[in-house]
């Protein structure tokens, strides 16, 4: 399982440019025909444009998305995991916790791991390791059913090079089923995704943002794919790698 980018440029617009230019073009003739009968002028409106979308959520990741300790202990040493996908939400508990709209939702660390495993009740549902060769990277698709409304997992992940015990606990709980179904019928419409990104973010829903971000896509259109790796590194100061 994989996880998540840098000053590049923005991909996205909020406000529209065309829009823009009409606006200050418009000023300036104004401007020009009451200039004899207004020696004065009033100062310029000025016109703030919301951020891009790019901007937006490198700023959520890199405020929202702390990173947890191996071995649960959240004490900030030196082996971490920067959980991406889903978002963690609530780190007041014992236990850090992320909510997911999806019923299977795309599991994604920044770092590489060594194991990566889900859990209900102490019972592992799932677990894939790594090769001596050949880490856990990049995006991994939600392996299991679907996740009811309101079920309850634990992610187990462990980083390339840690001891066999030592893992970085998330619980990952299932959204309602009202959520569910509004991301369901999202997730339906791929050529709209970014726009559904884009509208998740505006609303200031994050969580969405990101799982939508995230989602599988086939083909995965080359604004999507740069958007990726963008957040993964400026969220996680790693150097960016393939998402798929």
């Amino acid at each position: 399982m994989n996880l998540l980018p840098s000053k590049a440029k923005p991909l996205l617009a909020l406000g529209a440019v065309t829009g823009l230019a009409a606006l200050l073009l418009a000023g300036a003739l104004g401007n020009a025909s009451q200039a004899a009968e207004q020696p004065r002028q009033s100062p310029p409106q000025v016109v703030q444009l919301q951020p891009s979308l790019v901007e937006r959520l490198r700023k959520l990741l890199g405020i929202t998305n702390p990173r947890v300790a191996v071995g649960g202990s959240r004490s900030g040493g030196d082996d971490q995991i920067c959980l991406i996908s889903p978002l963690i939400s609530q780190t007041s508990n014992a236990l850090p916790a992320a909510t997911t709209a999806l019923r299977k939702p795309t599991l994604l660390a920044a770092e590489e791991l060594n194991e990566l495993r889900i859990e209900r009740d102490g019972q592992i549902l799932w677990r894939q390791r790594a090769t001596s060769t050949t880490a856990l990277a990049g995006p991994i698709p939600w392996p299991l059913d679907p996740l009811r409304p309101g079920e309850r997992v634990t992610l187990w992940l462990r980083p390339r090079g840690s001891a066999g015990g030592d893992f970085a606990k998330v619980a990952l709980i299932a959204a309602g089923s009202s959520q569910q179904q509004n991301a369901e019928t999202l997730l339906n419409n791929p050529r709209g995704r970014l726009a559904a990104v884009q509208a998740a973010a505006t609303a200031g829903d994050d969580q969405l943002a990101l799982e939508l971000l995230y989602a599988p896509l086939d083909p995965v259109p080359p604004a999507v794919a740069q958007l990726r790796q963008q957040l993964i590194q400026q969220a996680c100061g790693l150097p960016s790698r393939p998402t798929r």
